[in-house]
């Protein structure tokens, strides 16, 4: 079952259709198209200013991935095919690497032990010197005692 997202992205892709020259719109499958309109939303209304150009247009995410899909695979030429292939590429690396940045589990988790190493050094010091001092006053007043 496809969700209402997709369902709405189809009736923007139909509603830019039918402003399409017939030349761009019969490289697209009619099978595809067929499939398009019998899975489209019946209840949502495109509100599309089609005097603006595609990027203009305040077109749902979805949407805007379709278009992509029917750019490259029936419209572009081999040589745009690939610019759009690298330029995607290119998005997904970048993506990827500031999820890399940040949430790195190994700087976390370095991080963290520091942090937690840090802390435990300091209170075992603190308590050492605790320590020393509360035996050190029993034993001066052990010695205080016997010096009597």
């Amino acid at each position: 079952m496809l969700s209402v997202e997709y369902r709405e992205a189809m009736v923007e892709i139909l509603d830019i259709l039918d402003h399409t020259d017939e030349e761009l719109k019969n490289k697209i499958p009619q099978k595809l198209i067929a499939f398009w309109r019998e899975n489209q939303s019946m209840s949502y209304k495109p509100n599309l200013d089609h005097d603006k150009s595609l990027n203009e247009m305040n077109l749902k995410d979805k949407t805007k991935a379709i278009i992509a899909m029917i750019s490259v695979k029936y419209l572009c030429n081999e040589k745009q095919k690939q610019e759009i292939q690298s330029n995607l590429r290119k998005n997904e690396e970048n993506y990827q690497n500031k999820l890399r940045e940040k949430y790195n589990p190994d700087f976390l988790v370095k991080k963290k032990t520091y942090q937690t190493n840090e802390k435990t050094t300091e209170e075992q010091n603190s308590m050492i010197e605790v320590k020393e001092t509360f035996f050190r006053k029993i034993i001066n007043k052990i010695r205080k005692f016997f010096q009597k």
